[in-house]
């Protein structure tokens, strides 16, 4: 807006021009042009620079930048270069030459880069792209080895990097790559539900089980450092891959990394073990392993899902002490009592852990153990009822479905008993689609007789508010 500018500013002003020429230059020009020295490069973003970037990426998270991972790939190619980016991440597609190794870029990623990516990678539903964070997760598990090459023993790089998080994985970085496997095995299972091949394959899944038997090789690197310390959510991922995987021997893995969780839970008294104890959640999980293992026609797996469920109920009792001598003692049980208590509390109303014992029962398939398991099905239910835990609609489906497990030559006992089971579900409210089509299947005079009263259903809605 100012124009009334004077000779002697107008000259200042060009005078300080000549003087300073390279201010509105974009390069500078060597001063012997026949010389072989390069201009000086020009400024450029730094590493902090891409952190903070890749960082806002994902802090926005997936749902609001859907095309994240290809704004990612843009900016590592221009950070790194794109053959060294592809080789970084595992993805060369032909052979590198020796100007592509990695070690010749101009920036090369520290350690937040990688566990930045590794969960930008994981909480998508790629194949691909968790493929790639497998990949960077090996990497970063080798970080030692990498400064060990430089001269370094690795005992002492080991003992340097124990307490420095940046210079091993996080338990953030396991977790977000294995809930990464579990999203994978939720899309590979639904697709087999909806081109039905569940019938062709029995079941089963070898990629998932794969995935979940290097799941359980990850665990035992995490337990290296503080900083990869695993917690109850690491466990819980583990264990629901093999209850998908579709594996005979689900439950046997399924009921191990319980154990593990007992077993941190009971001989550690440090703080960073608290986080892996159990609760009434991994139980669950634990006895939906079993399940997998019935349906893949493991013997006993009914048998092994009931006692299981007695070891979580034995921990859920009071024990009364009386005898004042021993004061120190009874304290320590008490509170360990009231530890299992609070995690493990038969008197929630919540019946997804007898729901899995029950629905184990349904899916046996050996013929040797359908006797028990039907006898072991009604079992747990009546315990239920002697707890006072309200049965849902899928309790019933799954009693309904029990009663298949009876032979043919039994077709009279079948009848009355799912007679029993819906009346039972009709008293408490539990009818809803699916109860009627388990009825339909096992009991079809019944079904056809049947005439709703909209008090047959009242706990759905109840158990619905519940929830919500």
């Amino acid at each position: 807006k100012n124009t009334g500018l004077t000779s002697s500013n107008h000259q200042k002003s060009s005078h300080q021009h000549q003087q300073h020429p390279a201010r509105d230059n974009t390069t500078l020009e060597p001063k012997d042009k026949d010389s072989d020295v390069s201009p000086p490069a020009l400024f450029g973003p730094s590493l902090p620079s891409y952190d903070i970037v890749v960082n806002t990426l994902y802090a926005a998270g997936h749902p609001v930048i859907p095309d994240m991972c290809d704004r990612v790939d843009k900016i590592m190619e221009q950070m790194m270069g794109k053959e060294a980016y592809l080789g970084w991440i595992g993805e060369w597609k032909t052979p590198p030459t020796s100007p592509q190794v990695i070690g010749t870029t101009t920036l090369q990623p520290d350690m937040k880069m990688h566990h930045t990516l590794i969960v930008i990678f994981s909480t998508t539903r790629n194949s691909s792209y968790i493929a790639r964070a497998r990949v960077l997760l090996k990497l970063v598990e080798d970080h030692n080895k990498l400064f060990s090459n430089e001269g370094e023993q690795g005992s002492d790089m080991q003992e340097k990097t124990k307490n420095i998080p940046s210079g091993w994985p996080t338990y953030r970085a396991y977790n977000s790559f294995l809930a990464g496997l579990n999203s994978l095995a939720s899309v590979e299972v639904k697709r087999a539900w909806k081109k039905k091949q569940i019938a062709v394959n029995g079941g089963k899944y070898p990629t998932i089980e794969s995935n979940a038997k290097f799941a359980m090789s990850l665990l035992d690197s995490m337990l290296h450092r503080d900083a990869s310390m695993p917690n109850m959510d690491t466990f819980h991922y583990i264990m629901r891959l093999w209850s998908v995987s579709g594996s005979k021997y689900a439950g046997e893995r399924g009921e191990e990394l319980l154990s593990r969780m007992e077993l941190h839970g009971a001989c550690n008294f440090d703080e960073l073990y608290d986080v892996m104890k159990s609760n009434h959640l991994s139980y669950e999980i634990a006895l939906e392993c079993w399940a997998t293992s019935a349906n893949a026609m493991q013997p006993g797996a009914a048998r092994r899902a009931l006692t299981l469920l007695e070891r979580m109920e034995s921990q859920c009792y009071k024990i009364d002490f009386k005898d004042d001598r021993d004061t120190k003692n009874t304290v320590q049980s008490n509170e360990l009592t009231n530890i299992y208590n609070s995690n493990l509390s038969v008197e929630k109303e919540t019946s997804f852990v007898y729901s899995a014992v029950i629905h184990a029962c349904t899916l046996t398939r050996l013929n040797s153990d359908k006797d028990d398991a039907f006898r072991i099905a009604f079992d747990v239910y009546n315990r239920m009822t002697e707890h006072g835990i309200i049965p849902t609609q899928l309790i019933y489906r799954d009693l309904l479905n029990c009663c298949v497990l009876l032979p043919a030559s039994a077709q009279k006992r079948r009848i009355q008993l799912s007679q029993t089971v819906f009346e039972a579900a009709c008293e408490n409210g539990c009818v809803d689609a699916r109860v009627l089509s388990k009825l339909q299947q096992v009991n079809p005079d019944l079904h056809r007789s049947y005439e709703p009263l909209p008090e047959h259903s009242a706990a759905l809605r109840e158990l619905k508010r519940s929830f919500v």
